[in-house]
């Protein structure tokens, strides 16, 4: 996979279940919704910078922005997360909100183009960007910017 490997989309105990018995962990991918990837590496082509998502493979902080697992601290129920319908970013050296603004006025097309159906309102996620790709069909639009709905405390 051009520019990211299989361990910065998986919690580090989907990846090791995977690792020595398909493609080097990457048959976990199964486990996060199929437009995650194609979404992340557009974002990489397009700001032409890595993207940090889970980094525990380089002992980092990060374990869950993706696929989160009862056994994470941030794990909620019914959280897109638990379905593997979210992916939570940040780009070094793009200030969050710059990037807030960027995905929603300048290429929110793009976004719907990968089935991105929501954001996390900046003020929620200040130091990182929220995406969603779960159906939000039952939800109003009073809440969107450009298609994409709003999430909001």
């Amino acid at each position: 996979m051009k520019n990211f490997i299989a361990q910065e989309f998986l919690p580090k105990e989907v990846f090791n279940h995977f690792q020595d018995k398909y493609n080097n962990g990457a048959l976990g991918l199964r486990y996060i919704n199929k437009n995650i990837v194609p979404m992340m590496l557009f974002l990489r082509d397009y700001f032409k910078k890595p993207i940090v998502i889970n980094n525990w493979y380089q002992d980092g902080p990060f374990n869950g922005r993706t696929l989160r697992l009862p056994d994470n601290a941030a794990y909620t129920p019914y959280s897109d997360h638990t379905y593997g319908n979210a992916i939570d970013f940040n780009i070094p050296g793009i200030d969050i909100p710059a990037l807030y603004v960027i995905l929603l006025l300048e290429i929110p097309n793009t976004l719907k183009t990968f089935n991105v159906t929501s954001i996390e309102e900046v003020t929620m996620t200040p130091t990182w960007i929220h995406l969603g790709f779960a159906d939000m069909t039952g939800w109003g639009n009073e809440n969107a910017v450009n298609g994409i709905k709003i999430i909001r405390p």
